[in-house]
Parts: C-alpha cells; sequence; structure tokens
C-alpha cells in the first residue's frame, strides 16, 4: 500500500494468492468461490412473493459470517449448503449484459426476494423493495469480502425524481469490485481496466480483458477521502491502467469531472493512465462497456484498437515540478546529440518538439556532416525563409524557384499546362522560344542551380512530383511541419469534371489513330475508358466505395508531350472555344491507370452537393537518403499510419518546456459565419486593452480579411502590424511574425463535414467515412490564468473516428497558427490571444471580457485617453497588481499569480493606482466628440459595463482601467 505498512495485513488484501493463515483468534480459512454450478428449472416454488412463479436455481455455497478479533480489517465468512436461486428478471438482465451461466455462477451472483434479507445485507431498508439481486464483492485473489450490493427488481425514484439502480451497505466504505478470474488474466506489466459497474467489469473479463470495477463514477476514495487501497494495489504492482466509462463521458459533465479527477489521483499515485473513449451506439444513444462488447465491438477488433489508440493521461490543473521541466538549453543539445548520434539508422525518425526549440538548428548541424541535403517544407514562403535562416548562419541553400513572369517568359503557356497537371520541364521548355536564355539566367537556370547546391530546399508538391530526381545521391531529407502531405495528399474531384473529359479522350484516340499512332490511340483508349468506369460507377453507388481501375502500360515516355498536343490542338476548335480542363481530374486519370493513386467515390448526400471523387496519393519513401521528420502539432501515430509499412522511430526529447512568454485562450466561438461587423467590434475591444502595444498581428478567417483591413485602414493605421488568415501559408512555419508584440488568433478554422469525410478517406477509414459524425455538445476541462479548474462548453464529433480526423485537420491547423508567436522563446512575441473553443492545453481566460466595442464607443476612448494623459491621471483597478513585472514571471515563479500578470499586460500605458480622486468630465468628452453630454453619458455606461472605463465616485469623472 502506498505509505502505509503491509506487514500486519491479511494476504487476502495484499493480493496473494497463497491459502490465509490464522487471524486473531479464528482459525477458518477462505473457501475456494470455484464451484461449477449447473442451472436448473424449477416451475413452481414457494420463496417469498416469487410464488408460481419459475425461478432458477443453482447449488452454491452460502456464507455465514464469523467476527475475528477487532485488529482483523475484513470479515471471515463459512461456507454452508444453502441453495442460492435466480430470479428470471434478473437472469435476462445478467445474459443481456453478455454474462454466461459460468461467469454468473463463478461471481456468485443471486436474488433475494425477502424484505428482511434485503435489511439484513443494507442495514437498512428501502421502501418498497421486495426483491433484488445480489452482487458479492470479494478480494483481488478471489477470497470474499463480506461485503454486497444490491440491485433491486424495479428501479427506485428519488425525492428529485432520479433513478435509483442499485443500493449499497449503510456505513461502508468504498471498495473496488473484481471479477474471480481476474488473477489468473493478470501478467507482468500488464493492464487493467477501470469501468464503473460490476455487470460492465464481468463482461468484459469474461471476453479476456481483465478489468475492475467501482461502484460509481465517484466512488474511487475511501472513507477518509483518500485513493482505495486496492486501486493503489493495481498502482504498486506497476499494471498500465485504462479508464473506460460510458459513451455519453463526453457530454455529461459530472462523469467527465470524475474521469479527470480519478486519472489526476492515479497518475500522482504514480500510475500509467490512459483513457479510453467507446464509441456511442448505433443510434446514437449512451453505451457502456458491456453494451459495447455485446453490439460486436470485440469481435470487429473497435475495443483492441481503442486500448491502441488511447494517449497517456497528462496531468491537469499543473504538473507538478519534479524535473519533469527541462531547460532549452538541455533541450537543444538532446537535440544536436540525437541527430548525429542516429542519422545512420535506416528507419525514418520523428521529431514532435513544439516549433522553435531548435529543430531547424539541430538538422543546421547534421548538414555540416553531410555532402548534400534535401530540406522539404509545406509552402514556397516557407522555402525562402528557410534559405535566408541557412544562408545567414553560413551554409549554402538554394530553393527551387517558383514558375512567375519574372523567372519564364514564356508564362503564359507554362501556367496553362501546369493547370493541367503536366510538367513544364518536359512539355513547355523544350520547344520554348526562350529556352536558352532562361538556361542562363531563367526558370531552368534556378533549377539547376537549385540542384547542384549541397544542400537544397524544395516544396511538398514538387517532392511529391520528382520524388526520384530529387532524391538522388541525397544523404538526409528533412521534412519540415505538416510531414503527412508529404507522403499522402488528397484531392476532390467533381464527377461532372470527370465527364468534361470524355470528348477530348474520344477525339485524341480517334486522331492517333486516322494518324496510324496505334500505341497513342491505345493509350487515349485507356485513358477514355477509365472515365467512363469512374462517371457510370459513381452514378450507381450509394455509400462512400473504392473504385477499382485496370492498369495499362504507357508505350513510350513522350505520352505527356502527345497528350498536350491533343489538348492544345482540340482547345482551338472553333466548336470547343472556351473549353476548360480540369487539371486534377485529368492527372488522376492518368495516375489511376498507373496503380499511382487510390480512388474513392463520395456519393451526394444531399440535392445541392454533387458526387465526387477523393483522390489520395501516396509518395513512396526514398531507399537511399535518411529520413528526418520534424512537426511539432502532428501526433506521432498519425505520421505513422501516412507513411505505410515503415516503422517511424520517435525521437523527441522526454519532458516538457516552459511558455517564456505568456499564451492565453479567450473560449469564445469566432467562425466563417460570424458577421464581419461582430469581427470589427472583438479587434477594437482587444486594440482599446491594449494602447501600449504598437505591433499587432491578427490571424483570422479568409471572409474576416476585409473587415481587418478596414479597420487599418480607418481606425487602426499603425497599431495593426500585418494580418492574414488561416491556411494562407504565412499561418505556419514562418519567424516573420517575431516583430509583433502580439499576436491575436482569431477564431477557429473550422471545416464542413465532407472535409472531415474526406480526411477519413484519405487516412483509409471507408467504414467511418459511411458514418455519421453525431456533431453536437462536448465539453472539456481546462486550467485558467489563476490556476483553477474551469469546464468549457465547445461542439465537436462524438464519434472517435471523425473526432480524430477533425483534430487532423482543424486544431493540428490552429496549433500551428498559435506557435507563431515562439512563446517558448525569450525573444517570442510577449502575449498571445487565441479565440477559440478547442481545448489547447494553454491557460484560459474565462472572465466576462471581450463583448466588443462599436465605433463611437472606440472614438470615445481615444479621447478619454488622451485627456486622461493631458491631466496627468492615473488608471485604476479594483484589485491591487504587481506593476513592472513581465509576463514571463508567472512562469518562472509559479506562485506569482497569473491573473495578475494578465492583468497588468492589459492595463496598457495607465499604472494602478487604488488612491485616484478624480477622473475626466463627462462635458470634457462631449465638447471634444461635439455630442451631447447625455450621449456620452450612456456610452461611459455601457463601456464601463465591459470594463473598459471607471467612475471615480458620482460626480468625479471618469477614468480609462481594466477592472479584474
Amino acid at each position: 500500500m502506498h505509505g502505509k505498512s503491509t506487514s500486519n495485513l491479511p494476504n487476502a488484501l495484499i493480493g496473494d494468492d497463497s491459502p490465509v493463515p490464522h487471524v486473531g483468534h479464528c482459525d477458518v480459512g477462505f473457501p475456494s468461490l470455484k464451484t461449477g454450478g449447473q442451472f436448473t428449472e424449477i416451475k413452481e416454488i414457494d420463496r417469498g412473493c416469487c410464488n408460481s412463479h419459475p425461478v432458477f436455481f443453482y447449488s452454491y455455497p452460502s456464507r455465514k459470517e464469523v467476527r475475528v478479533s477487532t485488529n482483523a480489517l475484513y470479515s471471515i465468512q463459512q461456507p454452508t449448503t444453502t441453495p442460492y436461486f435466480l430470479l428470471p428478471k434478473h437472469l435476462e438482465d445478467l445474459h443481456s449484459s453478455g454474462l454466461s451461466n459460468e461467469m454468473i455462477t463463478d461471481s456468485g451472483i443471486h436474488s433475494v426476494a425477502s424484505p428482511l434479507e434485503i435489511q439484513r445485507i443494507l442495514g437498512w431498508l428501502p421502501h418498497g423493495v421486495d426483491s433484488a439481486m445480489v452482487i458479492p464483492y470479494r478480494f483481488s485473489n478471489g477470497y470474499p469480502r463480506g461485503y454486497c450490493r444490491l440491485k433491486p427488481t424495479e428501479t427506485l425514484v428519488d425525492c428529485n425524481g432520479h433513478g435509483i439502480k442499485y443500493l449499497s451497505p449503510k456505513d461502508q466504505p468504498n471498495h473496488l469490485y473484481f471479477p474471480p478470474n481476474l488473477l489468473q488474466q493478470l501478467v507482468p506489466g500488464g493492464f487493467v481496466i477501470i469501468t464503473e459497474g460490476e455487470k460492465k467489469a464481468l463482461c468484459a473479463s469474461q471476453h479476456g480483458f481483465p478489468t475492475v470495477s467501482i461502484s460509481g463514477v465517484w466512488c474511487f476514495r475511501d472513507q477518509h477521502k483518500k485513493l482505495l487501497d486496492d486501486l493503489e494495489y493495481l498502482v504498486h504492482n506497476d499494471l498500465r491502467l485504462f479508464i473506460c466509462f460510458d459513451s455519453d463521458t463526453g457530454t455529461n459533465l459530472n462523469v467527465r469531472k470524475a474521469e479527470v479527477t480519478l486519472a489526476n489521483e492515479l497518475t500522482l499515485a504514480g500510475a500509467s493512465v490512459k483513457i479510453m473513449r467507446i464509441p456511442p451506439a448505433t443510434d446514437g444513444g449512451k453505451q457502456g462497456l458491456d453494451d459495447f462488447i455485446c453490439n460486436g465491438g470485440l469481435s470487429r477488433g473497435q475495443l483492441q484498437q481503442i486500448m491502441f489508440e488511447a494517449e497517456p493521461w497528462k496531468f491537469e490543473n499543473g504538473v507538478p515540478d519534479n524535473g519533469y521541466f527541462r531547460e532549452i538549453a538541455d533541450w537543444r543539445q538532446e537535440l544536436h546529440k540525437i541527430r548525429i548520434a542516429e542519422w545512420k539508422f535506416g528507419n525514418p525518425q520523428f521529431d514532435g518538439s513544439p516549433p522553435g526549440l531548435g529543430k531547424s538548428y539541430a538538422d543546421r548541424q547534421l548538414m555540416k556532416l553531410s555532402n548534400s541535403t534535401l530540406t522539404v517544407v509545406p509552402t514556397l514562403q516557407n522555402a525562402r525563409d528557410l534559405e535566408t535562416e541557412l544562408s545567414s548562419g553560413g551554409i549554402l541553400a538554394q530553393a527551387y524557384p517558383d514558375l512567375t513572369q519574372v523567372t519564364c517568359r514564356n508564362h503564359a503557356e507554362a501556367v496553362r499546362a501546369r493547370k493541367m497537371s503536366l510538367p513544364v520541364t518536359k512539355i513547355i521548355c523544350p520547344r520554348c522560344p526562350f529556352k536558352h536564355d532562361c538556361e542562363q539566367d531563367g526558370y531552368l537556370s534556378l533549377i539547376n542551380k537549385a540542384g547542384r547546391e549541397p544542400h537544397s530546399i524544395c516544396t511538398q508538391e514538387r517532392f511529391a512530383r520528382n520524388t526520384a530526381s530529387l532524391s538522388l545521391k541525397r544523404d538526409v531529407i528533412f521534412f519540415h511541419e505538416e510531414v503527412r502531405n508529404a507522403f499522402q495528399r488528397s484531392e476532390a474531384v467533381k464527377v461532372e469534371d470527370f465527364i468534361a473529359l470524355l470528348d477530348l479522350l474520344f477525339f485524341a484516340s480517334n486522331s492517333s489513330q486516322a494518324l496510324g499512332l496505334k500505341h497513342e490511340a491505345q493509350f487515349f483508349d485507356a485513358l477514355w475508358r477509365t472515365v467512363c468506369e469512374i462517371v457510370m460507377f459513381s452514378r450507381n453507388c450509394r455509400t462512400v466505395q473504392p473504385i477499382k481501375t485496370l492498369a495499362y502500360a504507357f508505350p513510350s515516355a513522350d505520352w505527356q508531350r502527345s497528350l498536350w498536343k491533343k489538348i492544345e490542338y482540340y482547345r482551338q476548335l472553333p466548336e470547343n472555344k472556351g473549353f476548360v480542363i480540369n487539371g486534377t481530374a485529368l492527372r488522376t486519370v492518368v495516375d489511376a491507370i498507373q496503380m499511382k493513386c487510390d480512388l474513392v467515390i463520395r456519393p451526394a448526400r444531399m440535392s445541392q452537393e454533387a458526387a465526387e471523387i477523393i483522390v489520395t496519393w501516396k509518395t513512396p519513401i526514398p531507399a537511399g537518403p535518411k529520413i528526418w521528420l520534424a512537426d511539432g502539432s502532428e501526433a506521432l501515430h498519425n505520421v505513422q499510419s501516412s507513411i505505410g509499412s515503415l516503422v517511424v522511430s520517435d525521437r523527441t526529447p522526454k519532458g516538457k518546456i516552459r511558455r517564456q512568454k505568456l499564451v492565453c485562450q479567450i473560449p469564445r466561438m469566432i467562425r466563417k459565419k460570424t458577421s464581419p461587423s461582430t469581427v470589427k467590434k472583438l479587434v477594437r475591444d482587444v486594440l482599446s486593452r491594449l494602447p501600449d502595444h504598437r505591433k499587432v498581428g491578427l490571424i483570422v478567417h479568409r471572409k474576416h480579411l476585409s473587415a481587418i483591413k478596414e479597420l487599418k485602414a480607418r481606425e487602426f493605421p499603425t497599431q495593426i502590424h500585418r494580418f492574414t488568415h488561416f491556411r494562407s501559408g504565412e499561418d505556419t512555419g514562418s519567424n516573420s511574425w517575431l516583430d509583433c508584440d502580439v499576436l491575436i488568433i482569431l477564431g477557429t478554422p473550422y471545416v464542413p463535414p465532407r472535409a472531415i469525410q474526406k480526411e477519413l478517406i484519405r487516412q483509409g477509414k471507408i467504414e467511418a467515412a459511411n458514418r455519421d459524425g453525431l456533431w453536437g455538445d462536448r465539453f472539456w476541462y481546462g486550467q485558467s490564468i489563476d490556476q483553477r479548474a474551469v469546464t468549457i462548453s465547445s461542439r465537436g464529433y462524438r464519434d472517435p473516428d471523425w473526432h480524430d480526423a477533425y483534430k487532423c485537420v482543424v486544431r493540428s491547423k490552429l496549433i500551428q497558427g498559435m506557435e507563431r508567436s515562439r512563446s517558448y522563446l525569450p525573444y517570442g512575441i510577449p502575449l498571445t490571444l487565441v479565440f477559440s473553443l478547442e481545448p489547447l492545453g494553454i491557460p484560459v481566460f474565462d472572465k466576462k471580457w471581450f463583448k466588443g466595442v462599436s465605433l463611437t464607443e472606440s472614438r470615445l476612448l481615444t479621447v478619454l485617453s488622451q485627456e486622461a494623459q493631458k491631466a496627468g491621471l492615473s488608471g485604476w483597478s479594483k484589485k491591487k497588481c504587481s506593476v513592472g513585472i513581465a509576463a514571463t514571471d508567472c512562469i518562472s515563479n509559479p506562485i506569482q499569480r497569473v491573473a495578475d500578470i494578465f492583468a497588468v499586460a492589459f492595463s496598457g500605458a495607465y499604472s494602478i493606482n487604488q488612491n485616484a480622486q478624480r477622473g475626466v468630465a463627462t462635458s470634457v468628452l462631449a465638447k471634444k466628440l461635439n455630442v451631447s453630454a447625455r450621449t456620452v453619458r450612456d456610452q461611459l455606461k455601457n463601456l464601463s459595463e465591459k470594463d473598459l472605463v471607471l467612475r471615480i465616485g458620482k460626480r468625479s469623472g471618469w477614468l480609462p482601467g481594466i477592472v479584474v
């Protein structure tokens, strides 16, 4: 036992399976509970209230309680030969939970049909209970504990209208329920599932999953509010513990809170804890572990998959500083050592360090030891930034160029070929009239230069299309951020775009045959037949299904040039004026007959939707170079699934790094549908609270960019420093935001259900893509900035597969944008505010601020601030805060309240002075704004309710300030 001596405890309590020695003055030992009783039906039996009702009888040794010495911690029971029985309703209840007759007899569950017997077991007589099912408890080694719980035949209702399914003995502490076969299932270093409800534990144990149960979600503590001794017994036997409550845990606030508390206490006791999330029933209803097993969750392998994907629990409400946190210098030194020590091994290596902790620096050290490397990044902007960074560090690096009007003189034709997914260097460049000049100082020259440099940089799209040539003679290939897209790209193409290709391919086949080009005609005919198969299959499909096409061997390497000629000739025909080809659809057909992509049909679910083909391209891992995958926002198992059969080794340093700058979450939902006027009001509110911050950066939705541009042009020309939108490329993988002093993430990059379904298809989860994600209310628990546990109501998918895909698409993108602040570094952005309802693992500011400020209120605030500064007046706060403390002190000094630091950060240029006696008069403000005093007074009242201004007395005027 944790913190207790076990020398005086009986072996039955500490889990020893050996015979129990004599205790005190009692010489009675425990009998075995294995009886193998048989069920026999008795048609007529007189037993209390069960007259003339069939009952099921089985022989089972009953227990007669024998009192032992006062020092004993349990009661010993002596066997007699009194038979037990089960009522039909009780037996049906047990069978509905998947329990076999053998498990029922081994567990000792039986029925009682006498109020006197019920009173004897419980120590009190519940009103209206004439019969009940008795569930006897035992120790971990199978010996009886002398404690039983009852399930009344009819559910009781308390005074509040809540149903009562189970009854417990009076004045008895909680106990852990052990199934009879638990010890036979446990192995050293194995696992145990902790659930709620005895029948669930029996069902899971019967099917080979060692499981124990607590009698209620909050019944894991004893009468002294400490963790149950039996749970500590599991902890100190080095067993991995899985907590598995019902499927509604994510939406049931009380159950979720109990789950978090139990996981925290087990973690503090030294256990390795994981949380299992079983999905709801097919009809969307709640189901427990036994229901999930009975409904096929075990036979389909879903239970094993849920256990495999369960993530280790991290202590909420703060992690004790017991060496878990590390210094940045130590972390970077370990990254350097790992790069040098592991780079010669064949398997791909994964580094999940947060952004800004030195992944690029460690790669730079390895570049110095390598003759030739390639770095793959998501966008061209990332490539340019990395090229500048490496060049400033003394490393010769060159990024592959972009196709622009500056680099290519034949730009219009080259862009048209690229839109058709055809290679420009093979189609346009060989016959381009500017080829010679381009090879000297143009697009071809830059490509050749990038290929010759010892250290090259390219985008993920270029790497996917030219994997073999780019990987040639490379010692190491580094993949930075969003590494899954480098090996597994997915696109959605409408079926109508494939239909548009039919006439083109039919024309190409006939024209080639007329010219006597037999092989070309066969090639175009294969493309035409493939499109026909896709279209016909899509019209007859009602569910998400994969499409299989026939393979075709290409006649020659010049098929791309031949296809380009046919397309150009077809476009010049008078009847085809304005003809546009979908390049992705054309590339899909070409790759489909080469078996280079996977096709899945997604039918239309509503009238306004169109059927689509989800195309997934998988890029093979190059065999020669060593592979390093660096992604701080993606989980290892997601990266592993995109790679395929190769095993990815996790080389992320152990531990955690403290944030050096303040990052705070504002639980507010900002969606694409949010009106631009609401967004402008929120931005005015935030900037009004930050008058001392002159370089503010914003990441918003694309539809809100016009509102931000208007604010910058008319109201905050100097304060709004830079802004962009989600998925622009500038919101991820760039250090250019570090010149800001505030970063605001305004909203969450939500995507429609079709995008989540597309991600599921990309992951190969076709069955999950056919299900409904069950979008609805969700709850999660976070930590406030003053270290309180807070509950946040959010929205999300209840289906676990949809929820995981949602995290891959939405939450990872949000985290990447948030980490542009480089808050782990001393030179990071001082303050980052994230307006989102997604759990991000950062402190939550749950006070009712940020209610929005109108244009007139914003002008009033500006005038009030100017007049207060002219008069030498200072701001005021109802709560005394420590002025002059940097935002990092809340991290280096855990005793300092983060709320105080946050208040100082928002107090702006105004010092905190509780002795202020006067403020700016309403008449002065009205004169400056040229409006009536009544209008100013009403606006000031609204601003005071938003905690943006403060009134000094009744007639002493107003001051700008923050109420904490």
